[in-house]
């Protein structure tokens, strides 16, 4: 049966419609396919791939807004800075919302990774300026200080981010740094005391926090500290080194200060290091002979 013309349209103007729509929503799901996939690569840093993903999901749906940002954060992570500026700038615009104050984060980062730290700052300080409740901007400034080595400034931005949120771990752990470096080590402790609290399982946290009450000459809680940090990492030769040093010092503990070398060496550690730990010549002519057998028996 042959329709009539006008039936005819009546029906093919629906069906073109249901093409058009399985079209759109195939391009949609294959856009999100290659973002996923995108991601799965990122996760591996595996960069290249990454972003090649990303343009691949970007051809399908222009809108796909995060997998601008993925591009750009893999991007970077390839050292393609200047490509990774271009596509910041083409997104961003003045309003504020939460996609343009990502945009700026991630272009204060790429003079950051060029290491334009003055070019990066001067975004951040602008940043600051429109955000000043966010953290980040204050933290980022520290960074680029530090790496300025204005160590000052620096500490007093850590300090800002600090107050902005308390719980934020990097700015902490910057805080409490900046005090051990200047032997400040008293003035170290509520933020140290904060960071193991906050940080528990961080194998550094309670490396730093050993040194500090070592300097203190708190040695059961410095031991206490080294032993969490070498279960939190086995295989670790330093944090061995350490633990001699504490039982030796704080304890005159032959025992355990030779168990704690040997446990070093078996690690790696080399023997033409253990010159240059502070007090391990008074430690060495403590238990030469013991010592001596060490070496000849890891080496010999």
């Amino acid at each position: 049966m042959v329709l009539p013309l006008q039936l005819l349209s009546k029906v093919l103007i629906p069906l073109i419609l249901l093409s058009s729509c399985i079209s759109m929503k195939s391009e949609n799901e294959l856009s999100k396919e290659y973002y996923n996939l995108g991601n799965e690569f990122l996760e591996l840093k595996n960069f290249d791939k990454a972003s090649n993903l990303y343009e691949k999901s970007l051809s399908y749906d222009k809108s796909n807004f995060q997998a601008k940002i993925n591009l750009i954060i893999a991007l970077q992570g390839k050292k393609n800075y200047d490509s990774a500026e271009l596509l910041i700038k083409k997104e961003y615009t003045t309003s504020l919302n939460t996609k343009n104050k990502n945009l700026l984060l991630l272009l204060g980062k790429n003079f950051f990774l060029k290491k334009e730290f003055e070019k990066s700052n001067d975004l951040f300080f602008n940043y600051i300026n429109i955000y000043p409740d966010d953290k980040i901007g204050y933290f980022n400034v520290g960074l680029n200080y530090l790496n300025l080595r204005d160590f000052q400034n620096a500490h007093d931005y850590f300090l800002k981010s600090y107050s902005k949120d308390p719980n934020f771990i990097p700015s902490l752990y910057n805080i409490t740094n900046y005090y051990f470096e200047n032997n400040l080590y008293s003035e170290s402790i509520p933020y140290i005391t904060e960071l193991v609290l906050k940080d528990s399982n961080n194998d550094k946290v309670h490396f730093m926090y050993s040194k500090i009450l070592y300097e203190l000459n708190e040695m059961q809680k410095a031991k206490e500290s080294i032993l969490k940090a070498i279960e939190l990492n086995k295989e670790s030769n330093v944090y061995e080194i350490y633990a001699a040093r504490i039982y030796a010092k704080g304890f005159n503990d032959k025992k355990n200060t030779l168990f704690h070398i040997e446990n070093a060496l078996k690690k790696g550690y080399k023997t033409s290091d253990l010159s240059e730990i502070k007090d391990f010549s008074t430690l060495r002519e403590q238990f030469r002979d013991e010592y001596n057998e060490i070496i000849k028996k890891e080496f010999n």
